[in-house]
């Protein structure tokens, strides 16, 4: 289930690559802003940071389902005042308990790690469903993700153990062609490792959103799971017989025709 997930998701990052990037930069270029302008106002930055999470955790859901995004709908979450009340409730409210869990003595950021997957729908909720409150969404959210939370993080760590895979291997072939003296070569393998790097970080940031989208859409609708036919057996009262042209398993009696392939039947 773990590996059929993330495959949704790179499938869903590589089937809108530009729009999700463009979308992804748009709404970290407004998160940059929002903290250099209000830089002494540390609320409205997090105001800003809120909701503008919420809305590109929207927009990679709509993108899932198929629906075309615009950079304007980045603005949808304060289309009225009770939509940006409702939103910037529920997700202050999640980080709060987050914050509360982390707190704890010595077990604090364990507790902090499972509540931050267990809310993890809350933005989604909010936007998805406009008649939750802040309460009923981290209520929902927490019922919705279990099952699942153990899946997210494991998605998280394969991820993680990927992006380090990639260093521990760019990195000791650059520290081996320092020791020969190949100074040259080492410049330009350099270069081209900090290009794969910079290519695997915003991909690693797409396929993170990405994979929050393809989680919930799996919660809301999950995959169902194949039905396995039960043979049933032979009633011993009655005569069976096999077409010869498509071995199909008939009952003797007035089929004059086989009712798979329609090859009449020498009785």
């Amino acid at each position: 289930m773990v590996f059929q997930l993330i495959g949704r998701s790179i499938k869903l990052v590589f089937k809108q690559p530009l729009r999700l990037l463009g979308l992804t930069a748009f709404a970290a270029l407004l998160e940059y802003l929002a903290y250099v302008l209000f830089a002494g106002v540390p609320g409205v930055a997090y105001v800003a940071s809120a909701l503008i999470g919420a809305a590109l955790a929207w927009l990679y859901l709509r993108s899932f389902r198929g629906e075309k995004c615009k950079t304007a709908d980045m603005f949808a979450v304060c289309k009225d005042g009770a939509t940006f009340k409702r939103v910037l409730c529920g997700v202050a409210w999640k980080d709060l308990w987050i914050l509360i869990w982390g707190l704890i003595p010595f077990a604090g950021v364990v507790f902090a790690v499972m509540k931050r997957y267990e809310y993890r729908f809350v933005p989604y909720l909010l936007m998805d469903r406009p008649e939750l409150n802040a309460a009923e969404a981290l209520k929902l959210s927490s019922e919705k993700t279990k099952g699942y939370r153990v899946r997210m993080f494991l998605s998280d760590l394969l991820i993680c153990g990927v992006c380090c895979v990639v260093m521990l291997t760019l990195s000791p072939i650059a520290s081996v062609l320092l020791y020969e003296g190949f100074i040259g070569a080492s410049v330009i393998y350099l270069l081209f490792a900090s290009l794969i790097m910079f290519v695997l970080s915003v991909f690693i940031v797409l396929l993170q959103n990405a994979l929050g989208a393809v989680f919930y859409e799996e919660a809301e609708h999950p995959t169902p799971k194949p039905v396995r036919e039960v043979p049933t057996q032979d009633d011993p009262n009655k005569n069976y017989r096999f077409c010869q042209n498509c071995g199909h398993k008939y009952e003797v009696g007035d089929a004059r025709f086989c009712p798979k392939c329609g090859n009449p039947l020498d009785e």
